[in-house]
């Protein structure tokens, strides 16, 4: 278990996040600063901005040089690694009842599908619905997912996850856990 902190000066973690998990593989993290005892995170949990710090020598410090920017208000979906534009397209995201939330989140999850249509294949990130109610299995998570899905759609439109091509959900499906993707709009 990964102890997480609301302020440095609590003497009592206010979280525990499994590590590894909640999916496969490590638990990842997004960092905001560093300082030589803490680490501060963007936490994977509602609501959405909320900051954490973690003790230093809990952690492993890995830096990517990656990023997906997701512009509701052009419709312009783009991927970044090393400086380089992966892909540049348009998307399907949320309806007016069940948007997509705005703001600053990462991936953390990434499941490759079973087979080469990736009709199962999506990559989860820390946002989560503000229209879906959480159930007993957490709370709705967004997700990319390739824009044949089926994902409780009105119309073209989603429950607040983003639908892509099948070429960019593989690109992100290579891109790090952690990857920051920025919902503006």
């Amino acid at each position: 278990m990964l102890e997480v902190f609301k302020k440095q000066t609590d003497s009592e973690p206010k979280w525990l996040l499994s590590n590894p998990g909640p999916f496969e593989g490590d638990r990842v993290l997004l960092i905001r600063k560093i300082e030589e005892d803490w680490v501060q995170v963007l936490m994977p949990i509602r609501p959405h901005g909320t900051l954490a710090w973690v003790p230093r020598d809990s952690v492993s410090i890995t830096e990517h040089k990656a990023k997906v920017i997701v512009d509701k208000y052009s419709g312009l979906l783009e991927g970044w690694q090393d400086g380089e534009l992966l892909f540049r397209e348009s998307f399907i995201s949320g309806s007016d009842k069940h948007p997509t939330p705005l703001g600053d989140f990462y991936i953390n999850e990434i499941n490759q599908g079973g087979d080469e249509m990736l009709e199962d294949a999506l990559v989860g990130i820390t946002a989560f619905s503000k229209s879906i109610d959480s159930t007993a299995e957490g709370d709705p998570a967004i997700a990319f997912l390739v824009k044949e899905s089926n994902e409780g759609s009105d119309g073209l439109n989603t429950r607040g996850c983003i639908r892509v091509s099948t070429e960019v959900l593989k690109l992100l499906t290579r891109l790090p856990l952690g990857t920051p993707v920025q919902i503006v709009g």
